[in-house]
């Protein structure tokens, strides 16, 4: 079993990170596994070699280690992605087989005329009225999407919000429709 805890050293570790890294730890130790930091640097604009080893220093702070890492090595490194990106970019180029290549040109061919057919039920509702753009302006709390499960809308005097059942009943919320 190989863990890997992956921080982006673009800041200060936070609690978040800090549990992650425990959990995945705990694991990897808890199964006699393999814990993995790997250091996830591809953001050039805001990842800093002091982040990177403020991070270090503060998961070595809470006592975890690791097997793997920029400063353990290992057989699957690099550990800092920025290290790794002519992997990725010999990956990224690689031609596309035959088979892959026959599936994007079917799915080429028929996204304009998926496009169209949604154009054209988008059109009908809006001209029959039943789309639910057009029952929200009018205030409508209806149900939306008559044909299929019910969606319901939920206003709460800023923001118009709809979210699929079950929704939990919540006594500030004003629920109306779907019957």
């Amino acid at each position: 079993m190989r863990v890997r805890f992956a921080p982006s050293p673009t800041g200060q570790l936070h609690v978040g990170n800090a549990r992650t890294a425990l959990f995945n730890w705990l694991f990897a130790r808890g199964s006699g596994g393999t814990f993995v930091l790997r250091i996830e640097d591809t953001d050039f604009a805001r990842s800093t070699k002091e982040a990177e080893g403020s991070a270090i220093d503060d998961l070595r702070w809470l006592g975890l280690n690791w097997d793997e890492g920029p400063d353990a090595g290992g057989d699957h490194g690099p550990y800092r992605q920025s290290e790794r990106l002519h992997i990725y970019r010999a990956h990224a180029v690689e031609p596309l087989s035959g088979a892959a290549e026959h599936a994007a040109a079917q799915v080429r061919g028929a996204l304009p005329q998926h496009l169209a057919r949604r154009r054209a039920q988008a059109h009908r509702r809006r001209r029959e009225g039943d789309d639910p753009l057009s029952r929200a302006r009018c205030g409508s709390r209806d149900c939306l999407g008559r044909s299929g499960p019910c969606t319901r809308l939920i206003h709460d005097g800023r923001h118009r919000r709809f979210r699929p059942r079950p929704v939990r009943r919540d006594p500030g919320l004003q629920l109306r429709g779907c019957r």
